[in-house]
């Protein structure tokens, strides 16, 4: 349990290094716990720290994982096969064909894709995986409670049916341009 642990146990057990044991630590004094489970559990986020079973084994050998995921739906399935599919915001008509027939082809051959939802390729190629069989996953750069962009909010419907959103942003976190770049470090790690 992170919430109690010392630096040491957090180094030992959830394989942090010591600067990200002692950040933890000095942070935590001021989250109050109760009231923010509370809130996960009525917006339906669910939650997973790097030292739990359930944390995505892929992102375990980087220096920079998160300490921990929040997620709507489902996490990726360590046993199936993934690729990441993303792209420019501002693309092609052929762009957006071919990212959407390449999704639906590798979904429908049961491999998951991991996106960002972004505008553009994210978008086209995610919308190609919900046309297949396997399941799609958006890393987002804001709280997994907000859609971003806002257009896109049928496309994050679809995603919670056919997947899941995670981020390691809190719930209720705006979409800042610097957490994008942060955020593809999940999306390649997946």
């Amino acid at each position: 349990d992170w919430l109690g642990a010392n630096k040491k146990i957090l180094m030992q057990k959830g394989g942090l290094d010591e600067e990200e044991a002692e950040r933890i630590v000095k942070h935590r004094n001021c989250f109050n716990p109760e009231k923010f489970f509370k809130k996960l559990e009525k917006e339906e986020i669910k939650f997973v720290s790097v030292s739990e079973k359930e944390f995505p084994k892929r992102l375990l050998p980087y220096k920079h994982k998160p300490y921990y995921l929040f997620y709507k739906g489902n996490l990726p399935d360590e046993k199936v096969p993934c690729v990441a599919m993303v792209g420019a915001r501002v693309c092609s008509n052929y762009g957006r064909i071919v990212a959407k027939g390449i999704a639906k082809e590798l979904s429908e051959k049961g491999i998951q894709i991991i996106s960002g939802m972004a505008r553009g390729i994210d978008t086209y190629s995610q919308l190609g995986a919900c046309e297949g069989n396997a399941e799609t996953f958006a890393v987002l750069g804001c709280g997994v409670d907000i859609c971003y962009p806002t257009e896109n909010i049928e496309l994050y419907e679809q995603i919670l049916k056919k997947g899941g959103i995670m981020s390691e942003y809190l719930p209720g976190t705006a979409p800042l341009s610097w957490h994008f770049p942060q955020r593809n470090r999940l999306i390649s790690g997946l």
